[in-house]
């Protein structure tokens, strides 16, 4: 029988609290709330848009539709073949983003101390 010593006993303690550290990080429980939406296209921020406000955003070219509602981040529509973007995770912090590859669109949730860099809010 193999007895367990406690310098195991802390190494398995210690790989499951990184563990869970990645975890909670992955799923956005230690994620900045944000106040800006920033939808950019070709890597140029197009629209920055209040997270308090519902609304709908339709990307200039038409391509992709982007609803806020309740703080929740989702994009409804996009002309794409895969539409891995509309299946995608609503966003609520700053930990994730939503891509849609085929029309280069990224939303991305920034806080308050990012918001420095940004021109206009598109209201």
């Amino acid at each position: 029988m193999v007895k367990l010593r406690i310098g195991d006993i802390a190494v398995f303690v210690l790989i499951s609290l990184i563990g869970l550290g990645v975890f909670f990080f992955n799923t956005g429980l230690f994620g900045q709330e944000g106040e800006i939406l920033e939808v950019s296209k070709d890597g140029q921020v197009i629209a920055s848009l209040k997270l308090s406000e519902d609304q709908v955003y339709v990307t200039p070219d038409g391509k992709n539709t982007i609803q806020i509602k309740d703080g929740l981040v989702s994009m409804v529509e996009a002309v794409c073949p895969d539409q891995i973007c509309v299946h995608s995770k609503p966003l609520r912090t700053s930990t994730g983003s939503i891509v849609c590859l085929p029309n280069r669109v990224a939303l991305r949730i920034i806080g308050i101390d990012e918001e420095e860099g940004l021109d206009a809010i598109t209201e």
